[in-house]
C-alpha cells in the first residue's frame, strides 16, 4: 500500500507542472479506455500514452509504462522534500513488481489455481484469502510472496481440456507420469464426486473410462475428482500386467495405520487429499483377474451405497473383512464403494466402467436412481492358498505342483456350487492346501472343502466370488471369496 501510494502521489506531483499539456494530448475517452484495460488486465494490459507532454499517442505494455514513469514519480517526491533514500525505499517495490509481473491480483489468481484442484472453488477461495491475509500481515512486498504449496508424491492439478488429453489411455498414463489427483469443474461447483482407480496396475478399466470421459468433452453435473494411483506399475512392460512394481507392497492393503513404507505413505497422502476434497460419494474402480459379472463391494450397505452400485451392476458384497483397502477407511466419511467391473482386459469390463462412470458423473442427484434391484451378498470368507504350495492350472492333475486348479474355475463366480463340486486336484503327499477366514480370523476351510481320492471338492453349498485363475494372484492375494445371500428385507 505504501509503494502504491508513493507512486501515485509522486507521479501526480511530477506531472502537475505540465498538467494542461498532458490533458490536451490525452482525450477523456482514451483515459477511460486505459482505466478499464488496467482494471481488467493489470500489468498485462496495453495502455495508450504519449511520448511527452502534448506529444503523439503511443501504446505501451503496462509494465513498461510503469518503468518509464518511475523517474517522474521519484522526481516529484524529491521536489516536494522527500529524501532520496526514502523515495528509493518507497518506490523500489513498484519497480520490482513491474519487472516480476506479480501483483496482489495475479497472486490471488495463481493461489486459487494452486488450491482449487484439491479443495474445490468455494473452499479454495476461503483458503486463498486466509493465505493472503497471513502474507499481508508480514508486511513484505507482494512480489516476494510464495504460493500455497503442498508436499507429496501425488500431483494435484485441474483436468486437461479435451484437446490436451492424449489419444490412448497408455499415452495418457505416460503424460501423467505418476500418481495424480485431477479436478474437473462441473456445472455445480459447490459439490464434488470422487473416482479412484488404478490402485492396482493390472486393472485398466477404470483409467480407460476416465480417459474416455475426459476425451469426450462431457461436463460433470458437479465437480469431479479423479485419483489415479499406480501409474508406474501400469506402465511397466508389457503394460497393465503388474499389480504393483516388483518388491513393492499392494497399495490397496496399505490404507490403515501405521502407513509404513513408500506405499503406506502414498496411501496416507491419498486419504488426506480425499479428506480435503470432501466428496459427496466415491467409487473405486477395479477389475477381476477371472471372468465375472460386475458387482460392488464395501463395508456399508445403506441406500446410498446400493444406489452407487446400481450405476454399474446389480450385485453388492457387504463385507466386514478388514484388509487395509481404501474403501474401508473412506466409507466412514462419505458413501464409498468398490466397483469390480469384470475381467481385466475384457471389452465388456471397459464398457461397464465407461457407462457406469458417465451415469455417476452425469446424474444431478445420485439418490434418484432406484437401488432395490441390487442383490446383497454378505459375510465374505477369504479363501487363500497356504504359503509354500506350488500351484498350477489345468483340466487334469499337473506334474510338479501341489494343487492343480480346475481350468474353468473362474466361470463359477456368483454361482451356487453344490456339495461335491470339483475345485481342483491335490498331489499325493501334499498338505492341506487352503485357509478360509472371515472377520473373526477363524479358519473354516475344512467346513467348506474336503479332499476325496485326490480331488479337492466343496463339502457344502457355497457361492464363490472374485475367483482368479491366475496362480500368481492366487498365491500373493487370495483364490476367491465365499459369500452368502443376505436375508430379504421384509419391507
Amino acid at each position: 500500500m505504501i509503494a502504491n501510494t508513493a507512486f501515485l502521489i509522486g507521479l501526480t506531483l511530477g506531472l502537475a507542472r505540465d498538467a494542461q499539456a498532458w490533458t490536451d494530448g490525452m482525450p477523456f475517452e482514451q483515459v477511460e479506455h486505459n482505466f478499464y484495460r488496467a482494471a481488467q488486465q493489470g500489468l498485462e494490459a496495453t495502455l495508450a500514452w504519449t511520448d511527452g507532454p502534448g506529444g503523439a499517442a503511443i501504446e505501451l505494455p503496462a509494465g513498461e509504462l510503469v518503468r518509464r514513469l518511475l523517474p517522474v514519480a521519484r522526481r516529484g517526491l524529491e521536489e516536494w522534500g522527500v529524501e532520496p533514500a526514502e523515495c528509493e525505499w518507497a518506490l523500489s517495490p513498484v519497480e520490482v513488481r513491474a519487472a516480476s509481473g506479480q501483483t496482489g491480483a495475479r497472486w490471488q489468481r495463481a493461489a486459487l489455481t494452486a488450491l482449487e484442484p484439491e479443495l474445490g472453488r468455494p473452499r479454495a477461495l476461503s483458503a486463498m484469502l486466509q493465505a493472503y491475509l497471513e502474507r499481508a500481515a508480514r508486511e513484505t512486498p507482494v512480489d516476494s510472496w510464495s504460493l500455497p504449496a503442498r508436499e507429496g508424491r501425488v500431483r494435484v492439478a485441474i483436468a486437461p481440456e479435451v484437446d490436451a488429453v492424449p489419444e490412448s489411455a497408455e499415452e495418457f498414463l505416460r503424460w501423467l507420469g505418476g500418481p495424480v489427483l485431477l479436478r474437473q469443474p462441473g456445472r455445480n461447483r459447490s459439490r464434488t464426486r470422487a473416482v479412484v482407480t488404478l490402485l492396482h496396475g493390472n486393472e485398466p478399466s477404470g483409467v480407460r473410462a476416465v480417459h474416455a470421459w475426459l476425451r469426450s468433452g462431457a461436463v460433470p453435473a458437479v465437480d469431479a475428482v479423479f485419483v489415479i494411483a499406480a501409474v508406474s506399475a501400469a506402465l511397466e512392460s508389457p503394460g497393465f500386467a503388474h499389480r504393483q512394481l516388483p518388491g513393492a507392497r499392494d497399495l490397496n492393503r496399505c490404507f490403515v495405520p501405521p502407513h509404513e513404507g513408500p506405499e503406506g505413505e502414498l496411501a496416507r497422502e491419498i486419504l488426506n487429499l480425499l479428506d480435503s476434497v470432501g466428496p459427496e460419494a466415491l467409487v473405486d474402480l477395479h477389475n477381476n483377474t477371472g471372468r465375472s459379472i460386475p458387482y460392488g463391494v464395501g463395508p456399508r450397505a445403506g441406500s446410498e451405497e446400493l444406489a452407487l452400485v446400481s450405476l454399474f451392476g446389480d450385485r453388492y458384497v457387504h463385507s466386514d473383512l478388514r484388509l487395509g483397502a481404501l474403501v474401508e477407511i473412506a466409507a466412514g466419511a462419505f458413501p464409498s464403494v468398490v466397483i469390480e467391473c469384470g475381467r481385466a482386459g475384457a471389452e465388456a469390463a471397459d464398457v461397464v466402467a465407461r457407462e457406469g462412470l458417465a451415469r455417476f458423473l452425469g446424474a444431478p442427484r445420485l439418490g434418484s436412481r432406484a437401488a432395490h434391484h441390487v442383490q446383497v451378498m454378505t459375510e465374505p470368507l477369504r479363501v487363500e492358498v497356504l504359503s509354500g504350495l506350488r500351484l498350477g492350472l489345468g483340466e487334469a492333475p499337473a506334474e510338479g505342483v501341489d494343487l492343480t486348479l480346475a481350468a474353468e474355475i473362474d466361470r463359477h463366480n456368483f454361482d451356487r456350487l453344490e456339495p461335491g463340486h470339483r475345485i481342483g486336484w491335490l498331489a499325493p503327499g501334499a498338505p492341506w492346501p487352503l485357509r478360509a477366514r472371515g472377520r473373526d480370523g477363524r479358519d473354516v476351510s475344512h467346513e467348506l472343502f474336503e479332499v476325496c481320492d485326490g480331488v479337492l471338492r466343496t463339502r457344502r453349498e457355497i457361492i464363490p466370488i472374485m475367483i482368479t485363475n491366475d496362480p500368481g494372484i492366487a498365491l500373493s492375494d487370495c483364490l476367491f471369496y465365499v459369500v452368502r445371500a443376505a436375508a430379504a428385507d421384509p419391507a
